[in-house]
């Protein structure tokens, strides 16, 4: 017969988890430091740079990671830009999207089909309408065939913005966009 676990071997399994977890971080300081050391002074204060970064990111946002669909990174976005994106699509999920502006410009700038999606949608959350800077970021991403900016340029008729002609006119009607996106999926 199985005897219930006494508090103080709970409380050891505890320990012993968080001792292994500072090991790991621990190892890992040590191989970045042993890594940067074969690098140029230069590559050296960039590396440390971004870990200092990556480290920062971790330690606020580690329990508000966003899960986004189709999260295809572009090869060509640096780390700083990544860590700029994530951080713009975490504020946007908190409900923060002025705030994620600045953030997911950097990325969306790089090309990056998913930071140029959440511009557009954190541009058209803060006029409350679809106007001409979101458009735009919309449209970059969905020439990427994203298949969100897609569903959104294609739910525009009679929006604010075309009411208002404050936008130019789109790279394609409405209907085709939808019809593209329904393509792809």
């Amino acid at each position: 017969m199985h005897q219930p676990l006494q508090l103080k071997e709970i409380i050891i399994a505890r320990l012993d988890y968080f001792e292994l977890l500072k090991i790991f971080n621990i190892s890992l300081a040590l191989a970045c430091i042993l890594f940067s050391k074969h690098a140029s002074s230069e590559l050296f204060t960039q590396q440390q740079k971004s870990i200092n970064e990556g480290v920062k990111f971790y330690n606020q946002e580690t329990l508000s990671l966003p899960l986004t669909l189709g999260s295809h990174t572009n090869t060509d976005t640096t780390l700083e830009q990544n860590l700029s994106k994530q951080k713009g699509i975490t504020l946007y999920n908190q409900y923060k999207a002025t705030s994620a502006i600045p953030f997911l410009t950097t990325a969306a700038e790089a090309g990056d089909h998913e930071a140029q999606y959440y511009l557009g949608e954190a541009l058209r959350k803060k006029n409350h309408y679809m106007n001409k800077e979101a458009k735009k970021w919309y449209e970059a991403s969905a020439g990427q065939n994203d298949l969100y900016a897609m569903i959104q340029l294609g739910r525009i008729e009679h929006d604010m913005c075309e009411i208002s002609g404050d936008c130019p006119p789109s790279q394609k009607q409405p209907i085709e966009w939808l019809n593209q996106a329904k393509n792809i999926a």
